[in-house]
């Protein structure tokens, strides 16, 4: 599903991580629960995110625990598809735009944390134009095992949660640290974002010329 990626080949915990969705998805396999369905499952609760905000600033634990369920289902999603050898275009199509959609729902909790809106938007923007650049790429021919950057899925869910974790943490000491922590998220976000567009920019440029 990733252009030649090799689990092998990563790190510990991306290979955990893996072994971990692989074995949930056999059984899940078996009784014939659809890729798509966990998909729509993942995007409810990243839809669901934001909800918890609103009843105060300690929430946000929740906001975050729903984040990594919310991820743990989308790798599911993947993985149960690949297990029953039905790897759709429309599938990956809608698993792309769930998860666009999905990111989209975690940075509007971390504004409700208390994320200045122009950082939040530009956190989206970036990442937008990242998975927008490769996919342009991958149409003109460029193999998506050689557009793995910085900016990666996996990095915005780490910040989503951190942030969030460390925002209802610091929400029981004061209102301010919590604000502090969810900005900080937000600001690794967008650096690492510039970064993986800036790495994706070069392997463009050396692969396509």
């Amino acid at each position: 599903m990733h252009g030649g990626f090799d689990p092998r080949r990563s790190s510990p915990l991306t290979r955990a991580w893996m072994r971990l969705a692989y074995g949930c998805a056999r059984p899940l396999a078996r009784i014939s629960v659809r890729a798509s369905a966990l998909t729509t499952f993942s995007l409810l609760c990243c839809v669901g995110v934001p909800v918890p905000l609103v009843l105060g600033p300690v929430w946000a634990l929740a906001a975050a625990g729903l984040v990594g369920l919310a991820t743990f289902a989308e790798t599911l999603g993947s993985a149960v598809a690949v297990v029953t050898g039905r790897i759709t275009p429309l599938g990956t199509v809608y698993h792309a735009v769930a998860a666009r959609l999905g990111e989209a729902c975690w940075l509007a909790a971390l504004w409700l944390a208390g994320v200045p809106a122009w950082l939040a938007t530009g956190c989206c923007a970036v990442a937008w134009l990242h998975e927008y650049a490769r996919t342009e790429s991958t149409l003109s021919g460029m193999s998506p095992a050689r557009m793995v950057t910085m900016a990666e899925h996996q990095m915005r869910f780490a910040a989503s949660v951190v942030g969030l974790a460390l925002s209802g943490l610091a929400s029981l000491l004061s209102p301010e640290l919590a604000v502090g922590a969810a900005t900080m998220a937000a600001t690794v976000w967008l650096l690492l974002g510039i970064g993986g567009l800036i790495q994706l920019a070069d392997s463009v440029q050396h692969s396509l010329r």
